[in-house]
């Protein structure tokens, strides 16, 4: 899925280069990261899986078990600073996942190399 995402966001950023859209793909990004915590959360169905999967990702019991304990939705659980710790955005970019905001620096910056 990643993948998929990769490509499509690309895309864009390379169609959307010469405007000046950095703070729309920040918060794009931010959006992204945020869907793909709550997709993996989701992937995890019920409270014992997904407390396993958060000490397997480093979170200690009680963080853990605050979190797969608890009613709020996916999409709430997913905004909550333990999903964030245990999926950073350094364990999505292992998954793949790249950053919208950096390319569209990048190509920024290549840009403006090539003007001078």
């Amino acid at each position: 899925m990643i993948e998929e995402l990769n490509v499509a966001t690309m895309g864009w950023v390379v169609y959307f280069r010469h405007a000046a859209a950095k703070g729309h793909l920040e918060r794009l990004d931010e959006w992204i990261r945020r869907k793909l915590r709550c997709y993996r959360l989701k992937q995890c169905k019920r409270a014992w899986p997904t407390f396993k999967f958060l000490r397997e990702r480093g979170l200690g019991k009680w963080q853990a078990w605050e979190l797969a304990g608890s009613s709020k939705g996916w999409w709430r659980l997913s905004r909550l600073a333990q999903a964030h710790q245990a999926m950073g955005i350094g364990w999505l970019e292992e998954q793949g996942l790249q950053s919208m905001l950096k390319r569209y620096l990048e190509l920024q910056f290549i840009g403006n190399r090539r003007m001078r």
